[in-house]
């Protein structure tokens, strides 16, 4: 791993005065409750109205960061205040986009390219680097292509466990260009195109066989976009064009037939009208030939510092069925090592303001690095974090 001084896209979203006014009065771990009426604000209304209607407690909007506990999912809208649980911890600002990459399990030498709302998008929708890690250490260390890659996480997390990345696909070019980036060993197969497009599947196609010979692929990765199966929202119709795409997926697995494959989605697609979605992927599947197993994941059972859920598809060619990955972290009465928290995970990263704009700080060195903060900046490897972690 890369071991540096300085640390890339430490850099947050600019605040109105009446955000600053509003995240002044929020404690760690507090919310919308703490913020007075007295504040002027609609979108507090709304919220307020929202909730002596019943209609949820919104117990993250404006939420701040307790140092002390894990995070709440990062999504792709942690440049608002009203959002989510986004204000840091400690200081009056949202956090970074390096802070929410940190959360993600993101190592600080992959480094986001393009604009910073393209940034928020490539972050949040991103795979947790080490849940990844876990997932792919279920299967023996193999070549992989990844659908649908997004900016890379996924891909990370494979290539930590060992497996030989053969590239990923995309159609979103900031994202490409940030995969590109950070994947050295990815450069023979890097696509931004329509996966859905038959010209595009035989692109994908023509290009690992090229690559691999007679060799067979060992596995497919991805990770379908997600909104239309996503419990925020109304949008879980099969109607939707996007819930498609994971049968699309195996359009690709039907052409490719690696050896495995790995499908990561939102839980939301477990019920889906009455779990008929889900059925029809793993019908499709087990035509094509595949045993099947699904599971949802917790990401920081596995080291990621954020409260996240996801569901997982293993598809075996031979007939095995691939349990889950076993929890390496818990809570105290689990026995295993804690999780790591959000004081763990960011501490080390310099004060910024909101109105920083410098993309490349140096760390604050703090006395008291913890274990994950020494293996994301690359001073240990993965197997000396979960040592020391207490």
């Amino acid at each position: 791993m890369l071991k540096t001084n300085f640390i890339n896209n430490h850099t947050t979203s600019s605040l109105s005065a009446l955000d600053l006014e509003m995240i002044r009065h929020v404690p760690p771990g507090g919310n919308w409750k703490n913020i007075p009426e007295s504040v002027p604000s609609n979108r507090l209304k709304q919220i307020r109205i929202s909730f002596k209607e019943g209609k949820g407690s919104r117990s993250t909007y404006y939420g701040r960061l307790d140092s002390k506990k894990i995070s709440y999912t990062i999504s792709t809208y942690f440049n608002r205040p009203g959002n989510g649980c986004f204000i840091h911890p400690t200081q009056n600002r949202l956090i970074s986009h390096r802070e929410a990459a940190r959360l993600q399990s993101f190592p600080d030498n992959f480094e986001f390219l393009g604009s910073k709302t393209s940034m928020y998008k490539q972050i949040g929708n991103s795979v947790p680097v080490l849940l990844a890690r876990a997932v792919a250490s279920k299967f023996p260390k193999t070549t992989f292509f990844d659908l649908f890659c997004g900016a890379g996480g996924l891909s990370s997390g494979f290539t930590m466990a060992g497996h030989k990345s053969l590239g990923g696909i995309d159609i979103d070019s900031k994202s490409i260009e940030t995969f590109r980036h950070n994947h050295e060993n990815s450069k023979s197969l890097i696509l931004c195109d329509d996966i859905v497009s038959d010209k595009t599947q035989e692109k994908i196609v023509t290009g690992i066989k090229k690559i691999l010979g007679k060799r067979e692929l060992g596995l497919l990765v991805g990770g379908p976009p997600c909104q239309g199966f996503s419990t925020a929202g109304n949008r879980r119709s099969s109607k939707d064009p996007r819930n498609a795409l994971p049968l699309t997926f195996l359009d690709v697995v039907s052409k490719l037939k690696p050896k495995n494959f790995v499908m990561e989605e939102v839980t939301g697609l477990l019920n889906m009208e009455g779990g008929i979605v889900l059925e029809k992927i793993l019908e499709k599947a087990s035509v094509l030939g595949y045993t099947c197993t699904h599971f949802i994941l917790h990401a920081e059972d596995y080291g990621v510092p954020q409260k996240r859920r996801r569901l997982f598809i293993f598809g075996n060619r031979s007939g095995k069925k691939i349990n889950s990955p076993t929890p390496l972290f818990g809570d105290d009465v689990t026995g295993l090592k804690k999780f790591v928290n959000v004081k763990e995970a960011i501490s080390d990263l310099s004060s910024i303001s909101p109105t920083n704009e410098i993309t490349s700080l140096k760390y604050s060195h703090s006395k008291n690095v913890s274990p994950y903060q020494k293996w994301v900046n690359g001073k240990i490897d993965f197997k000396k974090f979960l040592n020391l972690q207490k």
